[in-house]
């Protein structure tokens, strides 16, 4: 798989995850880092998001409902991470505290 379709597919699932779960999310103004931590969680393997130290309980932002695992295809549990993380820099663009991604800056991905 090339990267840029690997990108494709992630902003694809960007955009299914910004429109079916985290719209009131992106929407809200006072969100800070949630699509970062909640990207953190999908990249902990399932058993260790719920052992003793409760990382699940700790890092996840959101109301449970939102928490869709798929711990038997770990590929897609990371794509959904980056999609997130890209979420996460789309919102830092939009509020002025990031530097907007180009066209230059994808096609070298």
């Amino acid at each position: 798989m090339s990267s840029r379709s690997l990108f494709d597919e992630i902003n694809e699932e960007k955009m299914r995850m910004l429109q079916e779960k985290f719209s009131s999310v992106w929407n809200d103004s006072s969100s800070d880092s949630e699509f970062a931590l909640a990207a953190s969680v999908y990249c902990i393997p399932d058993d260790m998001r719920f052992n003793e130290f409760g990382l699940y309980n700790y890092l996840w932002p959101f109301v449970d409902t939102l928490f869709e695992p798929s711990p038997l295809e770990r590929r897609k549990e990371l794509i959904k991470a980056c999609a997130l993380i890209l979420s996460e820099i789309e919102r830092l663009d939009f509020e002025g505290n990031g530097s907007i991604l180009d066209d230059q800056v994808l096609n070298d991905i």
